[in-house]
């Protein structure tokens, strides 16, 4: 008979923002999680130095493949290949550690998760959630069909994630009522999962999507120096996040009564904040650097946006719609914008049927973003010498140049020369709505040579400074400002790991890095580590060994064994 003592089941709480929670708690409105914190071993954890893991907008795969961007060498959703000026947003290539393990494993809809590469797991992954990093799949076949028959389709689709709330407290409720709802779902099908459908797992991996999505749009309701605080929809915003919080804590709460001899491991990889990057690095700064090349505007915002230093969306106003119908088209020339209703539709809007950017057939584990309003640049970025790849983080800036890009113009010779260039072009640059400047920061990947920057990576990169919805230069002119598309992103403190076993004892264990995650995970199924994965356990910590004499955890755990 299996040892339901020996279980491990690991929740990443996508995006789920712990501050924030904590003051939910304290306020009374999250008794589920206050009980978790009380019994969890708990750890502060941090994305990489300064969070900057978070910036990869590739935390997913960091869970579930257990390496850190340094291995992968990926540093972005999207990839650009010089020698043909294309962009794709490309799937993880990389295999989860899960293969490894031989402990029977279970997992449901973790993001960055190639199923197909993991003959010995049983699952999931696509069920639901904005950004699968993997294409979706399940074993057994029948999987999917199975949850579809008992369960129904998700509630929650691509329509309402890549919407517009804000503009009123109806469409900002019904937005709430739609992810509590998914949530309500996501918990039932993991409980009849874990619970009957399969019932031999020693480790189940799960994932919590909804509280990424809720945040990204409802963030302005819980950040009172948020620019769109003051809007009638804030009071809604804020509620409709504590709801869904609400309703994801008591979903974990459950899943711990239901397995309470079960290790949990319950984690969030980092924190959010206000969306400092879809509105610059998305047409901002491609605008920009258009304008620095050739003297002309591809992009000229309406005038009922620039009127206003924070201008929000009108009611029947489409974010995206809007900025390409404000594009010139004879600059556009044969580059045709996404129509509005592909950009509304489940996986349409992430380029399974958009429009490529590249004249070579696309891999099936990718898609051209053309979704990014910068992303139509693309075709005059042969002829400038510094260009915006499309970014949906930091502002990425490549150069143009010879022997590395196909049609290059900037000799590597003159490389430093030519960034400390565009460096001034953009410290030059205003907030229009403070007057301030509107970077925080300028880094530089190649630290000098720009053969190290590979196709994940820009020569410049661009970490702005608070929100920043239009910018004017002295020489370039004016550009925005625009409205928000999403409120929140990726731009607050670290996360946190919680441990709830009673063999652990709770409280405060400091701070570690969130690649310590995995292999936490690792160490309380098996016991060692594994080939080809970052950080190191927390265990020991825990334990009060040093690592020269670390126990065999995962054998005291099977035994029983009280530390």
């Amino acid at each position: 008979m299996q040892n339901t003592d020996a279980r491990v089941i690991a929740i990443n709480l996508d995006a789920f923002d712990m501050a924030i929670a904590d003051k939910m708690s304290a306020q009374g409105s999250l008794p589920a999680f206050e009980e978790l914190k009380a019994a969890a071993a708990k750890f502060d954890i941090e994305q990489g130095p300064d969070n900057s893991g978070r910036d990869t907008g590739r935390t997913g795969e960091h869970i579930s493949v257990g390496l850190k961007p340094e291995s992968t060498g990926l540093w972005a959703p999207f990839l650009f290949r010089p020698d043909d000026y294309s962009v794709v947003q490309k799937f993880t290539p990389e295999t989860p550690y899960a293969r490894q393990l031989k402990s029977k494993t279970v997992v449901f809809d973790p993001t960055y998760f190639d199923l197909t590469k993991c003959e010995n797991v049983d699952g999931i992954v696509g069920w639901s959630g904005h950004d699968p990093g993997a294409h979706p799949s399940c074993r057994p076949a029948s999987l999917a069909k199975e949850i579809d028959d008992r369960f129904g389709a998700p509630e929650l689709d691509h329509r309402l994630l890549h919407c517009n709330v804000y503009q009123s407290e109806e469409l900002t409720k019904a937005f709430a009522d739609n992810v509590v709802a998914n949530t309500k779902k996501r918990f039932q099908i993991i409980e009849w999962m874990i619970s009957e459908r399969f019932t031999d797992w020693e480790f189940a991996l799960l994932s919590v999507e909804e509280s990424h999505d809720a945040i990204e749009h409802l963030y302005f309701g819980v950040d009172p120096d948020h620019p769109y605080a003051h809007l009638p929809s804030a009071n809604a915003a804020r509620e409709g996040l504590t709801r869904i919080y609400a309703e994801i804590t008591a979903g974990v709460s459950r899943l711990k009564r239901l397995f309470p001899n079960a290790t949990f491991v319950v984690f969030s990889m980092h924190g959010m904040g206000p969306n400092r990057n879809d509105t610059p690095s998305m047409i901002l700064l491609p605008e920009l650097l258009f304008r620095a090349r050739f003297n002309e505007k591809l992009f000229d915002a309406p005038a009922h946006w620039v009127a206003e230093d924070r201008p929000i969306l009108q009611l029947e106003e489409n974010w995206f719609d809007t900025i390409y119908a404000s594009m010139k088209p004879q600059l556009l020339r044969k580059l045709r914008r996404i129509p509005s209703k592909l950009a509304r539709t489940g996986r349409a809007f992430f380029g399974q049927d958009a429009e490529p950017l590249t004249g070579r057939p696309r891999e099936k584990n990718e898609f051209a973003p053309t979704y990014v309003p910068g992303a139509h640049y693309r075709r005059y970025w042969p002829q400038m010498r510094a260009f915006a790849v499309p970014s949906l983080h930091n502002g990425i800036v490549r150069l143009n140049v010879k022997g590395r890009e196909r049609d290059g113009v900037v000799d590597p010779a003159e490389y430093q020369q030519v960034l400390s260039e565009f460096e001034s072009i953009l410290m030059e640059c205003e907030d229009t709505a403070t007057g301030g400047s509107p970077i925080r920061a300028i880094t530089f990947p190649g630290n000098g040579d720009p053969f190290a920057v590979n196709e994940s990576q820009g020569d410049l990169v661009v970490h702005w400074k608070e929100l920043v919805q239009g910018v004017v230069h002295p020489k370039f002119g004016q550009i925005g400002p625009l409205p928000i598309w999403r409120t929140g992103g990726h731009t607050g403190d670290g996360g946190r790991l919680m441990i709830l076993s009673d063999r652990f004892k709770p409280g405060d264990y400091g701070k570690r890095s969130s690649y310590d995650v995995a292999p936490t995970i690792v160490d309380l199924l098996e016991g060692r580590a594994l080939n080809r994965m970052d950080g190191e356990s927390v265990i020991p910590e825990i334990l009060g060994a040093s690592p020269d004499r670390q126990p065999d955890i995962a054998s005291n755990l099977r035994a029983g064994l009280t530390h």
